[in-house]
């Protein structure tokens, strides 16, 4: 996703205090690329945030875990009371 796109309003306001050493290669870094320091920032920092998000947010399973994963949901195991006491206790907190 282009963070700059037309269609987006900038309504949000970052405040980056750094170094000159940082900052001086930041811009030449964005030069390279013809952006404006802010795109290039914005840019870099969006893609890293997705990155590290998906990492936190999706589970990868290995080829064993993955069909005992499905070996478990397809089995007609009646729940044991160590479950049944967590989704009681669950369902009171909603």
């Amino acid at each position: 996703m282009n963070v700059n796109a037309q269609t987006s309003v900038a309504e949000a306001t970052i405040n980056i205090r750094t170094t000159h050493e940082i900052k001086n290669t930041l811009a030449h870094a964005a030069a390279l690329y013809q952006q404006p320091i802010t795109t290039f920032l914005l840019e870099a920092a969006f893609e890293q945030a997705k990155r590290v998000l998906q990492e936190h947010e999706t589970i990868t399973l290995s080829n064993v875990e993955r069909e005992r994963f499905f070996a478990l949901l397809e089995s007609s195991d009646e729940p044991n009371d160590f479950l049944k006491a967590a989704m009681s206790e669950y369902l009171e907190e909603q």
